[in-house]
């Protein structure tokens, strides 16, 4: 791309004159390779002197060497005969456009004297380069003087033409122009839109070196500039520092694209040198000469596309799908660019002439601008098959990971099966040792009847219940105690025991005390020094004279209910719980004393068939139900009335889940003829 700068201050060419006399032919005519050049390093040489015989033989033919490095400062002066061969007059057009340096133009008559010329006026609708209009009648020779006031290149630049093929040029070149720019719009607003959707800053990157590329193609090769301005020519501070956005946004998108930092950090580093020269340059250019600007703006033509193609290959031999098209692009560009800048060396090529070597540059830029969108596609859809790739791996890494864990939750499921049903084996022996524990749940004897509702919420039991008879003194007890399961289970170990002791053992006569004994023992058994939760249990103990039927109860929290003589007594024990910390041990309690007849009942229930929420609106199923239930169903027998308030609880209970344990224990008193 900037190998256009190049051509600023090379030269060392050669020009085969041809004969003075041209066979004017209608369209376009290159006199600038005929022509004779003059130097005027003093500035004092008039177009009168000139055109004398004496100082026509200075002119020296450019066929001879002429060396021209830079800008050459002094004023030059190029002279040219032209004779018109046909019998018509013809209108003519002289384009100088010697790259944009001011020019004047004298037209001589070989027969007029020297002093007499005619000095021609630019054309009026002359765009970006100056024009001169004469007319050459027929058969007439005329000869051209042009002065530039300074030159930087030879005078093949010099061209004539008719007003015909000049409108033709500008429409063709106005039509090229609009494809040209139309094309690099839409690219910068597609890629802008993809941004914005994307997010990704490598198509931003690209807008910024569209928009740069155009604006140096506009001042630069077009020098649409001048149009508006005279200070914006070839050779301007404005020409000059137009290249370097270029370099800094194709230095940085280039990065960017090629992931040169990772690929390939050496070129990546040469990048940024370029990149830090071209942004130094860009900021204190404003301040230097063209002259100076040439001397730093120059090399980058040499320098960054060499640092492209460089980067552009490591990247392509790394496997980098992107690279084949970055480098594409380049190639096609410098085709143009080189086809171009040739003519700066008198060298033109497709039969391009100096006016119409930009047509070259357009097709080549077009062509590389839609290269390097390519290269972007390319290198979306290979971010995008990675990504797929990924995703791809990532569901297999999932669906391998989900086998795995399948795998070891089956096993791991098949273990806490295994291990379940062993603790379920264990838990269902403890069943066995717990039921060996406790009475029969049926009790006839002469004088009474006992059943027993017993419930387990798991495989175990918290509550317990016991039941001793010594001759006509009959004991029985309903406790429950602290949780439920495997952990009260081994509380009711404690209390049965507990119990034995003081009524078997201790043959102790009074319920309070067996209370007071029992709270006192289980104390004793959970060893308080070395407690770490603080258990114990709630119960009641009722002693009954099988002679006389007189009962004597006492209770530590757990209701009792007593059916006599067709009324229904509702006994509260005390507020007191056996075994904890703080239980006393020698509470006095209330004894409830009550003489049993023939058919009287008593019962008495753990808090688990009273706390059991279910009906409606899930309150507990209470005493005030289980009292009216009672009620109803004393004319039914003992062993039915149970299961009916086992199967009632169950209905109420409904959908909500069993919380506690539930006991109850039931005695019905009386010689057993009379208890159907």
């Amino acid at each position: 791309m900037l190998l256009l700068v190049l051509g600023l201050f090379l030269s060392g060419f050669q020009v085969q004159a041809e004969p003075v006399n041209l066979q004017i032919k209608p369209g376009h005519l290159l006199i600038g390779p005929q022509a004779f050049y003059l130097d005027d390093p003093l500035e004092n040489l008039e177009p009168g002197q000139l055109f004398s015989v004496e100082k026509r033989r200075e002119f020296k033919p450019l066929n001879k060497p002429y060396n021209n490095l830079g800008i050459h400062e002094a004023p030059v002066w190029y002279l040219a005969r032209i004779t018109n061969p046909t019998d018509q007059t013809i209108d003519w057009l002289l384009r100088t456009g010697l790259f944009d340096m001011k020019t004047a133009v004298y037209l001589h008559r070989p027969q007029d004297s020297a002093s007499q010329f005619q000095t021609l006026k630019p054309w009026e609708y002359a765009l970006k380069y100056e024009l001169f209009d004469f007319q050459l009648g027929a058969h007439e020779t005329v000869d051209l003087l042009v002065r530039a006031d300074a030159v930087v290149w030879h005078v093949e630049w010099l061209e004539l033409l008719d007003e015909r093929s000049y409108w033709q040029d500008t429409i063709r070149d106005g039509i090229l122009a609009a494809w040209y720019y139309g094309a690099l719009a839409i690219m910068i607003g597609y890629n802008l839109l993809l941004f914005l959707s994307i997010r990704d800053s490598v198509y931003l990157w690209y807008v910024a070196t569209m928009l740069t590329f155009g604006f140096f193609q506009f001042i630069g090769i077009d020098r649409f500039g001048v149009v508006w301005s005279e200070d914006m020519n070839f050779y301007s501070v404005w020409s000059y520092l137009s290249a370097l956005p270029v370099s800094v946004a194709f230095t940085v998108f280039t990065q960017r694209m090629l992931h040169t930092k990772v690929v390939c950090p050496n070129w990546n580093r040469l990048l940024n040198f370029n990149l830090f020269f071209s942004i130094g340059v860009l900021v204190f250019g404003w301040f230097l000469q063209p002259e100076s600007l040439e001397y730093l703006v120059t090399p980058l033509g040499f320098l960054l596309p060499l640092l492209l193609i460089g980067a552009g290959i490591h990247s392509h031999l790394a496997g980098n799908e992107a690279a084949k098209y970055y480098l594409t692009a380049w190639g096609v560009y410098l085709v143009g660019l080189t086809g171009f800048t040739a003519g700066f060396f008198g060298l033109w090529f497709f039969g391009l002439s100096p006016w119409s070597a930009n047509w070259l540059v357009k097709i080549c830029s077009a062509g590389e601008i839609v290269l390097l969108a390519r290269a972007l596609g390319a290198r979306y859809n290979a971010i995008k098959a990675r990504m797929i790739q990924s995703q791809q791996e990532m569901i297999v890494l999932k669906e391998n990971q989900a086998k795995m864990l399948e795998a070891k939750v089956i096993e791991r499921t098949k273990e806490l099966q295994e291990e379940q049903e062993r603790t379920l084996d264990s838990i269902r022996y403890a069943k066995i040792i717990q039921d060996s524990y406790l009475p029969e749940r049926h009790f006839d004897f002469e004088s009474f009847r006992l059943e027993a509702l017993y419930s387990p919420k798991d495989i175990v039991s918290g509550d317990f219940y016991f039941v001793h008879l010594e001759g006509q003194t009959l004991w029985m007890v309903t406790a429950d105690c602290t949780g439920h399961g495997v952990p009260g289970a081994m509380m009711t170990m404690i209390g049965l025991s507990s119990f034995r002791r003081a009524i078997v053992e201790q043959h102790l006569n009074d319920p309070g005390a067996v209370l007071n004994e029992v709270s006192k023992l289980v104390k004793s058994g959970l060893q308080k020094e070395r407690r770490i939760t603080d258990d114990g249990l709630e119960g009641a103990c009722c002693k009954i004279d099988l002679n006389t039927g007189l009962a004597q109860i006492a209770s530590a929290r757990l209701p009792i209910i007593i059916w006599q003589k067709g009324e229904l007594i509702k006994l509260k024990g005390d507020r007191v719980q056996l075994g904890y910390e703080n239980s006393p041990t020698n509470h006095t309690y209330q004894i409830y004393s009550h003489k049993l007849g023939l058919g009287d009942r008593i019962f008495i229930t753990s808090d688990g068939l009273i706390d059991q929420p279910g009906g409606e609106q899930g309150f507990g199923f209470g005493f005030k139900r289980l009292a009216r239930f009672l009620e109803t169903q004393h004319h039914s027998d003992l062993a039915q009335e149970l299961e009916q308030l086992g199967s009632a609880l169950d209905q109420y209970r409904a959908d909500y889940k069993r919380v506690d344990d539930i006991c109850c224990l039931a005695l019905e008193f009386g010689p057993q003829a009379t208890l159907a």
